[in-house]
C-alpha cells in the first residue's frame, strides 16, 4: 500500500502575526506546496498580517479566532473537526499553544504522525516544559531549532532524545542581500551618525536593558554613535524610562515601534547588536549576517552556532559573542567591533558567505520534506488511517 501522490500536511500555528517563528512557518508552508504536498494552514487566533501571504500562493489560512484561553475547548472541537475532514498524514505544530493543542486534537481524531516544532529554549514559563513532558506519547518527532534547543528539551524537559531533530531556521538570502539602505536623512539622524541597531520583542527575554546599558558605557567614547530599536513589547515605557534613555547619551537613543521594514534598517546600520537572555535560532541575528552587516551578540541559543565558537577570550570566528547579562562585556564588545573596521568588515564577509552557504531557507524546506517522508515510510499507521 503507498500513499497518494500529493501527501497531505495540516500545518497548526498559535498567530500569523509577523514574527520570526509564524514568517518561517509561512515560507515553509509555501515551500511544501511547492514540493508538490497539499498544504491545510490553520491558524489558533484571529486573522492577521501574514495571512496575505499565504493566500497569494493559493493556501487559505483557517482562522479560529481565539483570543484567550477561554476559547480553548472550542478551538481544540474546531481542530479535530479540521483534521477529520482533511485526513493529513502528517501534523505540523509551531509555537507552543499549537503544539499543545495540536496534539491533542490529532490524539482525538485517531491521526498518529504529529511533529512539533521547538522555537525556543524557554526560561521564563517554566511550566511548558512540564506540559511538553506530560503529552510526549503524543509526539512523533520535536523539531529544534538549534542544536541549543535540543540540548535544553533534553536536560531541562526530559524529552526523548532519539524523538529531537534539528532543523534550523532559514533565509531568503537575495531578500537580505540587497535591501536598500535608508539615509540618514531618513532615520531623522545626523549625516555622520554611526548606527548601532537591534531588532526584537521589547520584552525580559531580548535583553534590551541589558543593551541600554552597554550603550550607555560606551556612547562617551563614541560622541556620533546612536542606538536604533526597531520592536514592540510590553517593556517599551520602562525602556523609555531607562536612567540611559534619560540620561546625557538619551538624545542618541530611538526606539522606533514595530516596523516593516526592517531589511532597509539592518542594510543602514553599521553593527548590529542582540542582547538576548535566551533564544532559539535568532532570526534577527540570521538576518543580520546575511545583510553582511558585522554582529555581537551574546551567547545564546543558536548565537555560537551562528558565528562560531572562538577560542578562550577570543571573538568567534563570524562576529562577537559575549555572555548574557553582562554590560560591561557587551559594552567591551561593541567598543572593539566599532575600533575595528577591517575586522568588522572580515567577519561580516565570512558571516554572509557562510549563511548562504548553510542557512538556507531551501535547505530548511529540504529538510523538513526529508523528515516527513521519512516518517511516512517508518509509519504504516499513518498511511492506513489516511486511506479510510
Amino acid at each position: 500500500m503507498t500513499h497518494s501522490p500529493r501527501p497531505r500536511i495540516l500545518m497548526i500555528i498559535t498567530e500569523l502575526d509577523r514574527g520570526g517563528a509564524e514568517q518561517q512557518f509561512v515560507q515553509l508552508a509555501i515551500g511544501l506546496l511547492h514540493k508538490g504536498w497539499e498544504v491545510r494552514v490553520v491558524c489558533l487566533g484571529p486573522r492577521a498580517e501574514l495571512c496575505d501571504q499565504l493566500e497569494e500562493q493559493g493556501i487559505v489560512p483557517h482562522c479560529l479566532g481565539a483570543r484567550s484561553a477561554r476559547s480553548t475547548l472550542s478551538v481544540l472541537k474546531q481542530l479535530v473537526e479540521n483534521i477529520r475532514s482533511f485526513q493529513p498524514e502528517i501534523i505540523q505544530t509551531f509555537l507552543f499553544h499549537a503544539n499543545i493543542l495540536g496534539r491533542l486534537a490529532a490524539f482525538r481524531a485517531g491521526r498518529s504522525v504529529v511533529v512539533c516544532g521547538l522555537r525556543v529554549a524557554e526560561r521564563q514559563a517554566h511550566w511548558h516544559g512540564w506540559v511538553e513532558w506530560l503529552t510526549a506519547s503524543l509526539v512523533t518527532r520535536w523539531v529544534c531549532v538549534s542544536e541549543g534547543v535540543r540540548q535544553h528539551a533534553a536536560k531541562n524537559w526530559k524529552l526523548d532524545q532519539t524523538r529531537l531533530a534539528v532543523i534550523p531556521n532559514g533565509i531568503d538570502i537575495d531578500h537580505w542581500k540587497n535591501a536598500i539602505r535608508f539615509t540618514r536623512a531618513d532615520l531623522y539622524l545626523p549625516s555622520d551618525a554611526i548606527m548601532l541597531f537591534s531588532a526584537g520583542r521589547l520584552d525580559v527575554q531580548k535583553g534590551m536593558d541589558i543593551l541600554l546599558e552597554a550603550f550607555g558605557k560606551v556612547a562617551p567614547k563614541w560622541p556620533r554613535l546612536h542606538l536604533v530599536i526597531a520592536g514592540e513589547g510590553p517593556l517599551r515605557k520602562e525602556l523609555e524610562l531607562h536612567e540611559v534613555t534619560k540620561g546625557p547619551a538619551g538624545g542618541h537613543v530611538h526606539f522606533l515601534g514595530q516596523r516593516n521594514d526592517i531589511p532597509r534598517l539592518m542594510a543602514s546600520c553599521d553593527l548590529f547588536v542582540l542582547a538576548s537572555r535566551w533564544e532559539g535560532m535568532p532570526n534577527a541575528l540570521l538576518e543580520a549576517m546575511a545583510t553582511g552587516k558585522p554582529c555581537v551578540a551574546t551567547n545564546v541559543e543558536g548565537s555560537s552556532e551562528l558565528l562560531g565558537y572562538g577560542q578562550a577570550g577570543e571573538h568567534a570566528q563570524r562576529g562577537w559573542l559575549v555572555p548574557i547579562n553582562d554590560p560591561e562585556a557587551l559594552a567591551a564588545a561593541i567598543n572593539e567591533a566599532l575600533s575595528s573596521e577591517t575586522r568588522c568588515t572580515d567577519l561580516a564577509n565570512s558571516a554572509q558567505v557562510f549563511i548562504e552557504k548553510q542557512f538556507t531557507i531551501q535547505a530548511t524546506i529540504f529538510a523538513y520534506d526529508f523528515l516527513y517522508r521519512q516518517l511516512l515510510e517508518v509509519s504504516p499507521m499513518s498511511l492506513s488511517t489516511s486511506m479510510n
